[in-house]
């Protein structure tokens, strides 16, 4: 793999993809002010003692565009004055660095000579966003060592829903994503690249590994009004620097090391342990991470020497990890297996008052509970009725619980379950100078890795190994100072592969007697060996490989950029493509389901044999989807007058419809209607199977898109920025890929009894009458059972479930305004107050239940689904039954407001310091078709009412300040000798995070619409100051909304809860480290031991997750009382974490 890339790097060295905007400008003036044209400045970078050489224009201006960062030195010479030079001025990335100069008269041979220091103001663009410099990549405690620690140093910026807001979290390995919300857009809305060449993956548009830190020079995120140069996304554009070798050799050894000797207990570890039970103990964690960095001049003593020209560098970063999670479950005790549930008659008392109503299991076929010969109510199954199948199944794949609690339905089994991870990644990069005005490089980053996801279940253990790649090559050519081009080619691969135990396995799912499950739609088909595993039934989760199947992405992109510099205009211009190529196997229901189940308890249901309802496997259908995405822009950097410059831009997006080459997409179409054999008119099916490339929406050519931005300097340490524009935002392919699972390849049928009310029974208990329904099945209607699922297509029952892409599908856009105003105060800082708003139109969203029927007491939901029927005219064309429709929307609005206050202190007295502050609200409807919203879900929950859902965003915070720093303690260095060497080289950095709560939705209800529900808001429910981890909320603020309790047809409504509503526990997480160093002289300057001691949660502050929802304890209850409602039992982030670290630099 690698030998291929660097061939293909080098037969594309001269093709390009995104522009870099690193640079330096300035002004020449003489001592009165006046400018002076014509004057030569001379660029020197100091690592590579590469030059490069212009003249002011006639307004004194100069400009160096398409410059590595690094550190360099600015020198004006004119006849008449005394040349002026300007030293250690540091570049950093994607920065147009102002080095203004003031000539003073004398002889050109006389040189005055200054140390750049001052802070750098934004002067010449209105951009949002910030940059972390080298010192802070490296030094900061980045828990992970993922580069998301980075990009939300920067206002506005968050972790991902993806990564579990704090970047340890992610697909496919845990704390290698990158994934960042920014201003209110969503993570699949971001854009990443790593030296201009794009590395985030086309399917779910994220980076499936983060960079080694140590082989970072600098990173930059932007977040608003950025210019023309940059598009196809519109949410944050995250772009990494990667180091490059310069005229010496230099490198970095390190590792990193975790243990669980050295680190906090999990809060829930051994939590309300049972008396009498063995303690868990405490969790394993064992982690390295180690690798090195070297680079250098290519030099070959007697044939070659690079000095000034060749450099190399090359990385490697290995992860080895061990993590147990205490992790907490409900097993079926042994007498509920055998069929014997009459512990469910007495539920356990505490203080008096049963946690809940007693449960009374009955026959569902005539509604009758199970008595004894004297009339009284057992709830014990006679041993006749258990399905042996579904006995056996239980005892083979569920273990036993291990602990008794009290309340015999509370947690009974604690354990600590293992996830491993072993990856691999490698860095190479070639620069070559071959005169100067051509440059190239070619850099090559690879990543391996496997996962070994353990659970408590030790039989759905989940295995996944994946393979990613990043490639740039770039050619810079300058035809005169003024005239510059690059060129770019980039090609980023992200392949994985999820498998289960029993994948590729002989094993036959037909043979446990619960099925049989097969493939309906495809000539009713056996599972293969790559598809087979265990369903999901209701009572057992099945394999956690949820179909993903395997993933094999590849981006190509090519670009070309023109910059040209006239008088006082800087003008770019350029285009860019990018070609997606995707090839997947996967499925929402690879293998089936089953709900379960009739009989007044899941597990008794499930031993008669009468599931809630059953759905037919997809299978793992393959899909080839394609597509190439088009941009051109030209931008005008206007320096209108010496403190006005003007960025005027226009950017155009095209992309085109997504194809699927194997010819497996298909969709249900609303708006084409076919007349049936029985005369009526329905929704049509197309196109006819097998059509390769059929675009399935109409194209949309809206994308020509204006981008202004003004930056005034008021004063030398005054500037005033503001900034607007029109963004697009190109799908990810994930929004297509399931339009292959329709018939004849895949799709579902979903098989759905009805029942009915049967009787209300009085049970007493505790000195208290509860009301108890029972149902049976309607006369006349199919029952399905474990010894038949799935009657033929064509009954009653059977209805096919399809997807609906509408013709008039549109890629998401925002309108984004922005103002700020920085100023320069003393101590090399700067403060920067901004305001930032955008309003977004056609965000795409998933209605999985657009079918759905509103509210009733009729429990025969498939009866009442707006659509009925619909017509495949490739098969005939007799109407067939429709079941659920999955409808790809793309009409959904988001609003965001921020202010943003950033603070910066750069270098100076051993001390770096940042501070990022927003107060902000993202609001909008729904969250994608296929990414979960955090806890508020995406789904709406009347699919006929949008704004009725309108609410927070699940990664929406109203305050979020992260401080950081890099102190080195100077005044430590005074010390030598035996002295020095213990008490100089102390050095302290640390990120200290504090955040309001994210919003979480309240759910609950059953309405017979076949989908998710919310109840009724009584009141605020908020306890503010009152609230604990034991009563998050007032769970009495919510009502019942149900439609199966024929005493109450009052609450058979959608709830007027909103989404959203309530509001998580805040975090605050402070994360510190204490550092070592020791010169090494004899390894050059940078030579140093560094000892790490580095504290994650150095404060051990539990930070709670998402409360439980609400329950009723019994059919009376409308207002929720359940004995648990409320309570938080888990965590957001780990407790404290301590990783020691060596480093050693030559």
């Amino acid at each position: 793999m690698v030998a291929r890339c660097l061939l293909a790097a080098g037969l594309a060295a001269t093709l390009a993809a995104q522009t870099s905007s690193t640079g330096v400008l300035g002004t020449v003036t003489d001592a009165a002010g006046a400018v002076v044209p014509g004057a030569e400045v001379t660029l020197l970078r100091t690592e590579t003692g590469e030059t490069r050489q212009v003249a002011t224009t006639s307004s004194g201006d100069y400009t160096f565009t398409l410059i590595e960062p690094g550190q360099y030195s600015v020198k004006v010479a004119m006849p008449g004055f005394k040349t002026a030079e300007t030293k250690g001025v540091n570049v950093e990335y994607q920065q147009r660095a102002r080095v203004d100069f003031k000539l003073e008269i004398g002889g050109n041979t006389e040189i005055v000579e200054v140390t750049s220091g001052a802070v750098q103001l934004k002067t010449d663009d209105a951009g949002i966003g910030g940059l972390i410099e080298n010192r802070r990549v490296v030094e900061l405690p980045l828990n992970g060592r993922n580069i998301s620690g980075l990009a939300v140093l920067v206002p506005g910026v968050q972790y991902g829903i993806r990564t579990g807001f704090d970047g340890t979290d992610g697909y496919p390995i845990p704390g290698a994503l990158v994934a960042v919300s920014a201003n209110g857009q969503r993570e699949v809305n971001q854009q990443v690249t790593l030296d201009g060449v794009v590395a985030t993956e086309a399917r779910v548009n994220t980076m499936v590994f983060s960079p080694s830190i140590d082989a970072i020079q600098e990173m930059k995120v932007q977040t608003s009004s950025y210019s023309a140069e940059y598009g196809q996304n519109n949410g944050a554009i995250v772009q990494v620097s990667m180091k490059s070798g310069t005229n010496h050799v230099h490198g970095t050894l390190y590792e990193f090391l975790r243990n669980d000797k050295l680190s906090a207990a999990h809060y829930f570890l051994n939590f309300q342990l049972p008396a009498n039970s063995l303690r868990t103990r405490k969790s394993v964690l064992r982690r390295n991470q180690f690798g090195a960095f070297v680079g250098g001049p290519v030099l070959f003593p007697k044939v070659y020497n690079g000095k000034d020209r060749t450099f190399w560098a090359v990385n490697f970063e290995g992860r080895r990890e061990t993590i147990e999670n205490p992790t907490r479950a409900f097993f079926f005790p042994e007498d509920f297996r055998r069929g014997d549930f009459s512990r469910l008659l007495t539920p356990f008392i505490r203080n008096g008052v049963a946690v809940r109503g007693p449960i009374v299991i009955f026959d569902p076929l005539t509604g009758q509970p199970f008595r004894d010969t004297e009339g009284r109510i057992t709830n014990i199954i006679p041993p006749s009725r258990v399905n042996r199948s579904a006995q056996a199944y239980i005892n083979r794949f569920m273990p036993l619980p291990t602990l008794e609690p009290e309340d015999f339905l509370d947690v009974n089994v604690e354990k600590n379950v293992p996830s491993t991870i072993r990856s691999n990644q490698i860095f190479l990069r070639v620069d070559h100078n071959f005169s100067h005005k051509d440059r190239v490089f070619v850099r090559l980053a690879q990543d391996r890795a496997r996962r070994v996801q353990g659970n408590i279940n030790p039989n759905y253990n989940v295995f996944t190994d994946t393979q990613s790649a990043n490639l740039a090559s770039q050619h810079i050519h300058i035809f005169s100072p003024r005239v510059i081009n690059e060129f770019r080619y980039g090609l980023n691969k992200a392949n994985d592969d999820f498998y289960n135990p029993r994948t590729n396995t002989d094993f036959d799912l037909d043979a446990l007697g619960i099925g049989p499950f097969r493939v309906a739609s495809e000539n009713n088909r056996k599972l293969t060996r790559r598809e087979v595993g265990l369903p999901p039934t209701g009572i057992l989760p099945g394999d956690a490989d949820t179909g993903n199947g395997y993933n094999f992405n590849t981006s190509h992109q090519f670009n070309d950029n023109l910059s040209i510099i006239r008088k006082n205009h800087g003008i770019k211009m350029g285009v860019d493509i990018r070609r997606q190529e995707l090839n997947r196997a996967a499925a929402n229901q690879p293998r089936g389901s089953i709900s379960c189940c009739q009989g007044g308890y899941a597990l008794a249901g499930w031993l008669m044999g009468y599931p809630t309802a059953a759905t037919t496997a997809e299978g793992m259908p393959f899909t080839a989807p394609r597509q190439t995405r088009y941009s051109a822009y030209i931008l005008d950097e206007w320096k209108a007058t010496r403190k006005l410059t003007a960025n005027i831009g226009l950017r155009w997006d095209f992309f085109e419809v997504p194809v699927d080459a194997d010819g497996g997409w298909r969709s249900l179409r609303l708006d084409i209607l076919t007349t049936a054999s029985n005369g009526q008119s329905y929704p049509t099916l197309i196109p006819e199977p097998g059509r390769k490339n059929w675009k399935s929406y109409q194209r949309d050519n809206r994308y020509f898109m204006p981008r202004i931005g003004l930056a005034y300097r008021a004063a030398e340490k005054w500037v005033l920025r503001t900034g607007f524009g029109w963004f697009a935002n190109a799908q990810q392919l994930n929004n297509f890929t399931i339009l292959n699972l329709q018939p004849p390849r895949s799709g579902t049928f979903t098989f759905t009894p009805v029942t009915d009310l049967f009787q209300m029974l009085q049970y007493e208990y505790n000195g208290r009458v509860y009301n108890i329904q029972t149902r049976r099945f309607r006369p006349g209607t199919q029952i399905i059972t474990l010894d038949n699922l799935f009657p033929g297509q064509g009954t009653a029952p059977a209805r096919q479930n399809l997807t609906v892409m509408p013709p008039d599908n549109r890629s998401s856009n925002k309108i984004e305004w922005s103002f700020d105003i920085q100023r320069a105060l003393p101590w090399h800082s700067q403060l920067s107050v901004a305001y930032v708003g955008s309003k977004t139109s056609h965000l795409d969203n998933n209605l999985s239940n657009f079918n759905s029927p509103d509210p009733s007491t009729n429990n025969d939901i498939d009866s009442r689904r707006p659509y009925q029927f619909y017509v495949d005219p490739s098969i005939s064309l007799a109407p067939r039954r429709l079941g659920t429709i999955r409808y790809l929307d793309s009409y959904a609005n988001a609003h965001y407001h921020g202010l943003q206050v950033h603070a910066e202190k750069r270098y100076s007295h051993g001390l770096t310091m940042g501070l990022a502050y927003t107060f902000s609200k993202a609001l909008g409807e729904g969250y994608g078709r296929n990414e979960g919203g955090g806890a508020v879900g995406g789904i709406y929950q009347n699919p006929r009412d949008r704004r009725a859902d309108k609410g927070r965003y699940g990664f929406d915070v109203t305050h979020n300040a992260v401080l950081n720093w890099v102190y080195e303690m100077p005044f430590l260095k005074r010390f030598r000798g035996p002295a020095g060497w213990f008490l100089s080289g102390w050095q302290t950095n640390g990120i200290a995070t504090l955040r309001t709560g994210f919003p979480f939705n309240v759910a609950g209800g059953t309405l017979n619409t076949g989908s998710a529900s919310r109840p009724d808001r009584l009141r605020d429910g908020r306890l503010g100051a009152r609230a604990t981890r034991q009563n998050w909320f007032d769970s009495s603020a919510f009502g019942r909304v149900d439609c199966n309790i024929p005493a109450h047809p009052e609450i058979c409504h959608y709830g007027s809860t909103g989404s959203g509503a309530l509001i998580s526990p805040a975090n605050r997480i402070v994360d510190f480290t204490l550092f070592k160093n020791w010169k090494i002289p004899a390894l050059g300057d940078q030579g140093r031991l560094q000892v790490r001691s580095e504290f994650f949660n150095v404060l051990n502050t539990p930070n709670f997750g998402v409360p439980n929802g609400i329950s009723f304890t019994t059919l009376d209850t409308l207002v929720a009382d359940g004995p648990r409602d409320g309570e938080i039992r888990s965590l957001r982030t780990p407790m404290r974490i301590i990783q020691l670290g060596l480093k050693l630099y030559f």
